[in-house]
């Protein structure tokens, strides 16, 4: 039934609904983009922090006292959907009081594996010639900090420590 008087009815034609279908997928792009950008600012801030890793070393009564023992182990790794190992290492020192401090086996300045030579009585970072003594501490070359010191408990006459990586190169221990 036609209007009178030329009052419009409530139709749309061609050109008004094309128009309004762009300006939809306009605006539908817009937000998804939007969301992408904002969630790839925010990800890193709201991402959940690695849980503690907690990993078995061995027997207390299989370290001798001021002797560091390297423990290879390894990790369980998780990214998104995809899990897998990796393998990583940490220096055992039984004191001669019988208390143990279990470090990291990068080196502080760059990540190299940090090796302990008896004879010297030091660690030695084959890299750069950093050197740590028993307590880890730096008493040689470039590392900007002493060796990083893990976490660790005995349980029922076993050894573990919770493994974690420490940004290198930098003074302050921050987890990586």
């Amino acid at each position: 039934m036609a209007q009178a008087n030329g009052e419009k009815g409530h139709s749309v034609n061609r050109r008004t609904f094309l128009g309004y279908a762009a300006g939809g997928i306009a605006a539908f792009m817009a937000a998804a983009i939007g969301f992408i950008s904002f969630g790839g600012v925010l990800s890193p801030a709201i991402r959940a922090k690695r849980s503690a890793q907690w990993v078995k070393l061995g027997r207390t009564d299989d370290f001798q006292p001021d002797r560091p023992r390297k423990v290879d182990m390894e990790i369980k790794l998780k990214d998104g959907w995809v899990e897998g190992t990796q393998a990583k290492s940490v220096w055992v020192v039984k004191r001669q009081s019988g208390e143990f401090a279990v470090f990291n086996s990068r080196c502080t300045h760059l990540g190299c594996i940090v090796n302990w030579k008896d004879a010297d009585k030091r660690f030695f970072s084959p890299c750069h010639a950093g050197v740590f003594n028993l307590q880890g501490e730096v008493v040689g070359g470039p590392p900007p900090r002493a060796l990083d010191a893990l976490e660790h408990r005995i349980d029922k006459g076993e050894l573990w420590c919770n493994y974690e990586d420490y940004v290198l190169g930098v003074p302050e221990k921050n987890p990586v």
